[in-house]
């Protein structure tokens, strides 16, 4: 199953809805970006920006993905006042 994921987020929060609504991204792709935005630490009185790319092909053969690809980035990016 190939995938392509490219989302701008205002916020951590933000970024976990618009996750949600990606069906089209295989749930063990959704399940690895969700453990990562909760690990992004909060963000106190400052601007982020959360960039989300993720692609790749994964091939399930009973389970087993090997053969499989795939590029996840995610990036919290602070604006300065």
């Amino acid at each position: 199953m190939s995938f392509s994921l490219h989302l701008t987020a205002r916020s951590r929060a933000h970024a976990l809805q618009q996750l949600e609504k990606q069906s089209h991204v295989p749930l063990s792709v959704r399940s690895f970006i969700d453990t990562a935005l909760r690990n992004i630490p909060a963000a106190a009185d400052i601007t982020r920006v959360i960039l989300i790319k993720a692609h790749g092909h994964l091939c399930e053969r009973d389970g087993d993905y090997a053969v499989s690809s795939a590029s996840i980035e995610i990036t919290p990016i602070e604006i300065p006042d």
